[in-house]
């Protein structure tokens, strides 16, 4: 598998999460506009937010800290890549399962996600259409689907509107998220 090996190939450079951090300050590393909007109404409405990535666990850690630094924001909880360090504080490996873009469902589970009860409503955020499948295994009373569509997809723009709740194109920015958000909350009071 092509995405494990690249793993494995990483785990072989002396990387540090200080080094992850220096990665993600010198990269420009940008989260989608509006980001800090969102994490905001999350914490203020006591949303339990949860990311699940085919990246690496400890740079969105890292990331997201970054952000509340300035801004305090309630913790999400993590799916993704997770690593692991030696004594020295050096990367050793990654762990299994090494999260991709298609297995992403296997790790979001009840048991996983404890304040996700059954019957519990959802927004859902993705970039492809294969993040639709991420919720597969949760039992949710609702689901809201999110797709953030973007000219290079190898979706359609037509599959992604038919697929999605709400299409939002040209990989806009969070407004329209965290709109929805406060609107639920200020109309549930």
């Amino acid at each position: 598998d092509v995405y494990k090996r690249q793993v494995s190939t990483q785990s072989t450079w002396e990387l540090t999460k200080e080094k992850f951090r220096e990665i993600i300050v010198k990269s420009n590393f940008m989260f989608r506009h509006g980001i800090v909007g969102l994490l905001k109404a999350t914490t203020e409405h006591n949303v339990n937010f949860v990311i699940s990535s085919a990246g690496i666990v400890g740079i969105i850690e890292q990331s997201i800290e970054m952000l509340k630094a300035t801004t305090p924001l309630k913790d999400p909880l993590y799916f993704g890549t997770s690593e692991e360090y030696d004594d020295n504080g050096v990367l050793v490996k990654f762990k299994e399962p090494v999260i991709t873009t298609l297995n992403k469902s296997s790790v979001i589970t009840h048991e996983n996600c404890p304040f996700v009860k059954k019957g519990t409503n959802a927004i859902l955020l993705g970039d492809i259409t294969d993040d639709l499948f991420i919720t597969e295994k949760l039992q949710l009373e609702n689901l809201i689907t999110i797709g953030f569509f973007n000219n290079e997809a190898k979706t359609s723009k037509e599959e992604y509107v038919k697929a999605f709740d709400v299409t939002i194109m040209d990989d806009g920015d969070l407004t329209y998220v965290t709109e929805l958000i406060n609107r639920i909350y200020s109309d549930s009071s």
